[in-house]
């Protein structure tokens, strides 16, 4: 929300009753504003550098869809159809020949490619608004639209120990991150007599497109004589994904003031968040210890390991439906101005979380390792 559509900013550490109760430690209320005071028109641009990512190498992951820049999914993620509609114990009670027709439909959308180096992070944002006097009536509407893009490098090192002289692994992750950023608000009050009637909108779309390569040992404490597991083993994978979490908001609200000592205040609301999250791959190798042949480790059908090579398809969306109304008094007591508050407020909130998660096996009951050199 830019700083200057903002009228107040309220925060309740304690519980009041006409705040929802599901808050936990405090919320956070934010008023924009309904009259401009006069013509709003502001274009702001932005750039900036990150000396770990502006100008250095790129490294993408696929697929690339033809919305990743706006922050937006296409189909090209999407799972299969032909497994969706046989998936979970319909998928298990197939023959194996239909099996593997339906594993070929997923696209070998493994590995990476190097992209060009990146350039300066930009970003621009627009606000508008005016107030017009209709007769003895007043209008007023605001609106804003913002986008930001970038990248982002970082690395990063594990180490993992179970005893002080029991070295685990260590890992060396280097993630790349393309990121797109969208916002909108748009807001409409119209003022008649002594009451007023607000329309108030607000989206955010986060969306993160990102490859991360995974290098390091493992098994490299220990006694080896006596743990021959313990044995030095070379461990590296890869993890491509891309997110995208949104907040929605609408709300339409009303003041009405009856004279100097009533008024009422409702409004109905809706508020849509999600988070999609299609088509996470997972592909890991690692060496059998004392040798330098990496493998993708499989095991057999009944015990699929998604970290050693799968893929993730989650999906989660959240509505809230609200409504509330509330008549004030006030009154003067002991010479002090007193405020007295009731109403009622209602909420109705439904939500679907999907998540398919899918590993890679072989066909072979003990599983088996394809060696890749």
């Amino acid at each position: 929300i830019p700083s200057s559509l903002i009228d107040n900013i309220t925060i309740y550490k304690s519980a009041t009753p006409d705040l929802p109760g599901d808050f936990a430690g405090g919320a956070i209320k934010i008023s924009t504003r309904d009259f401009p005071s006069k013509r709003i028109s502001e274009l702001s641009l932005s750039a900036s550098y990150n000396s770990q990512t502006t100008f250095q190498n790129f490294y993408r992951g696929y697929p690339n869809g033809k919305l990743d820049w706006l922050g937006f999914f296409d189909d090209s993620r999407l799972i299969p159809g032909s497994y969706y509609q046989n998936r979970g114990a319909k998928y298990n009670s197939l023959d194996q020949s239909k099996q593997i027709e339906i594993t070929k439909k997923f696209p070998n959308t493994y590995g990476s490619y190097p992209a060009n180096q990146s350039q300066p992070n930009f970003g621009f944002s627009y606000t508008g608004g005016n107030t017009k006097m209709i007769k003895d009536t007043k209008l007023g509407y605001i609106y804003s639209f913002s986008y930001h893009n970038g990248r982002r490098v970082a690395e990063r090192t594990r180490d993992e120990y179970q005893t002080f002289d029991f070295h685990e692994y260590n890992y060396n992750t280097l993630s790349y991150d393309m990121r797109s950023t969208l916002s909108a608000l748009l807001n409409l009050t119209y003022s008649y007599g002594k009451s007023k009637i607000s329309l108030k909108n607000l989206f955010n779309n986060d969306f993160v497109n990102g490859f991360a390569s995974r290098k390091g040992i493992g098994g490299s404490g220990g006694n080896p004589l006596n743990d021959p597991s313990t044995i030095p083993f070379n461990y590296k994978s890869q993890n491509t994904e891309a997110s995208s979490n949104g907040i929605e908001s609408t709300v339409l609200e009303g003041l009405h003031s009856l004279n100097k000592k009533w008024t009422i205040n409702w409004n109905g609301s809706f508020g849509l968040t999600y988070r999609w999250q299609p088509d996470q791959r997972i592909m890991t190798f690692v060496t059998d210890p004392g040798t330098n042949n990496y493998a993708i480790k499989l095991n057999n059908p009944n015990s699929p390991v998604i970290e050693d090579a799968g893929r993730i398809y989650s999906f989660l969306q959240e509505k809230i439906y609200g409504g509330n109304i509330d008549v004030t008094k006030q009154f003067e007591w002991k010479g002090l101005q007193q405020k007295l508050k009731f109403g009622t407020s209602n909420y109705y909130r439904t939500r679907n979380v999907e998540v398919d998660a899918l590993g890679l096996a072989s066909l072979a009951n003990n599983g088996s390792g394809n060696k890749i050199y």
